[in-house]
């Protein structure tokens, strides 16, 4: 029947109601994503943070790290590069990219990134860190060179390394220094056949940073970073 004319809404009545109706369920849908979106954000962030937990807990258990007081900090090194690495996929949403998962504690390979196998090479100073991956790769004769595996070593021994083959001022190291990393790094080039950036990559971690004396502080630059 007809609207009785008291009661009759006009056009710009009608117009107004319809779209105040369309805002309210788009603002309830809208909102509803927010809320989706903040429950995924806030479960990656608890994955995030877990991460870094686990190594808190690793580093908790000293007696069951391989090496002795000196050396544990390489083992240390290879939970810290795959929580860091772990934590920075979950707050993307993304899947983790690393694991240990099935890898024996003595086998070629530390962990796997995104599917590539990587061995972790964390000894005081940029010599002798590449003198144990020329020593891996000699071991190892497809290690480094099948295009699915390379090395770590400490950020900043990499960048002094880079430095070194830019030929920009490296710190304090001598001529003769400069020219045996330089080789050191050709070796790797000749037995790999691939370049030095291709095969060692730097850790996510500074040699210091996984030290025993400095790995909580280390934890918890993390742990603040993850936070925001």
């Amino acid at each position: 029947g007809d609207w009785p004319v008291a009661d009759k809404p006009s056009e710009p009545d009608l117009i107004s109601q319809v779209a105040a109706g369309v805002v309210a369920a788009d603002h309830a849908e809208t909102l509803a994503r927010l809320a989706d979106r903040l429950a995924i954000q806030d479960a990656a962030l608890g994955h995030a943070l877990g991460e870094i937990d686990k190594v808190r807990e690793f580093v908790g258990c000293p007696e069951h790290i391989l090496g002795n007081a000196a050396t544990k900090h390489g083992e240390i090194a290879e939970q810290v590069e795959v929580a860091v690495r772990n934590a920075a996929d979950y707050l993307r949403l993304k899947m983790p990219g690393a694991t240990f998962e099935g890898i024996s504690r003595i086998a070629a390979t530390d962990y796997r990134i995104d599917g590539a196998d990587v061995q972790s090479k964390f000894i005081n100073g940029a010599r002798g860190s590449l003198d144990h991956v020329l020593d891996h790769l000699k071991k190892y004769e497809n290690f480094g060179r099948d295009g699915n595996s390379y090395y770590h070593i400490p950020r900043d021994q990499h960048d002094l390394i880079s430095q070194v083959l830019r030929g920009d001022s490296a710190g304090d190291l001598s001529v003769h220094s400069r020219n045996v990393l330089a080789a050191k790094v050709q070796d790797v080039e000749r037995l790999t056949g691939q370049g030095f950036d291709d095969v060692v990559k730097p850790s996510v971690s500074k040699y210091a940073d996984v030290t025993r004396g400095r790995i909580h502080q280390t934890l918890d630059r993390h742990e603040q970073a993850i936070r925001g």
